[in-house]
């Protein structure tokens, strides 16, 4: 057995294995002896664990060589140490070569820190996203009829029920360098899986996510635009011209006309903008004139 500093062998299990192999034993008779061969080894880090992998091992092997059916048995490991190693930095000011306490750390770990979960507000309501199913379709109706039926839930909203063209951001800034002009909802058209068509209000949480799957919403598929030019043939353009850093157009063409060698083609790759993907979610507190 290589489970330990040097090879080991289990006596008995082996005995034990080869009468197996004449079906003469039973694989509960073979972890039984793996428990026994153990006991001399009570001392070893993390016994426990490496006596599991001997059992799935062994049992993983006689499985394939009787062909019978695997004995069942599952590898267990107990929980790692929280254990960080590092080289503590010659100075304290010292930009890198040492990890930065979070500013949160003391309160994360205490329990102390709030989350949108933790906040208690009288007569809360929740709300949970109905999402599209399809990648690229026409919307052809809304039916939030068995949704609506449900016991607790409250509203049906979508694009509808918004003024004409809200988006996620009001303030409509640049955010990342890109014009956020995501709509709150899909109006007539979604454009990916997930997007968000509408949403469920209801008097609890689990009500909501309950009730928003039984949104029923009909698709008209809409073919999929994956290259530039399908892109220009479908006249699928930006609607705001995007942020370009580069050289004026002049710098270009005279470092061109003075290249010594110019290579002429085309270059394809899959890079895409990158965004961050994480849950999100957040309180809505009605305030005094029309604030939020």
């Amino acid at each position: 057995m290589g489970a330990f500093n040097k090879p080991i062998l289990l006596k008995e299990t082996a005995e034990r294995v080869k009468l197996r192999l004449k079906e003469k034993d039973t694989i509960d008779g073979i972890t039984e002896s793996i428990d026994k061969d153990f006991t001399q080894f009570s001392e070893e880090k993390e016994v426990d664990y490496k006596k599991s992998i001997a059992k799935a091992a062994i049992t993983d092997m006689l499985s394939v060589l009787t062909g019978k059916e695997k004995g069942g048995l599952s590898v267990t490991r107990n929980a790692l140490e929280p254990l960080q190693l590092y080289k503590v930095s010659l100075t304290a000011d010292a930009p890198v070569g040492r990890p930065l306490r979070h500013a949160a750390a003391d309160r994360h770990t205490t329990g102390e820190v709030q989350y949108v979960d933790d906040v208690k507000i009288h007569d809360l309501k929740h709300a949970a996203l109905v999402h599209s199913k399809e990648a690229h379709a026409r919307i052809v109706s809304i039916d939030p009829s068995a949704a609506l039926a449900v016991e607790g839930v409250l509203v049906y909203v979508d694009a509808r029920d918004i003024p004409e063209g809200g988006m996620l951001r009001p303030s409509m800034q640049p955010i990342f360098m890109l014009q956020d002009n995501t709509p709150v909802f899909a109006d007539g058209v979604v454009e990916m899986v997930g997007q968000p068509i509408g949403c469920i209000v209801a008097e609890d949480v689990q009500t909501a996510r309950r009730a928003a799957k039984l949104v029923q919403v009909e698709y008209e598929r809409l073919s999929a635009i994956l290259t530039i030019e399908e892109a220009i043939s479908a006249r699928s353009y930006l609607s705001e011209k995007p942020e370009v850093f580069s050289k004026s157009t002049d710098e270009i063409e005279a470092a061109l006309k003075a290249a010594p060698i110019m290579i002429e083609g085309e270059c394809t790759i899959g890079g895409q903008e990158h965004m961050y993907m994480e849950t999100q979610s957040s309180i809505v507190v009605p305030l005094e004139n029309d604030e939020w």
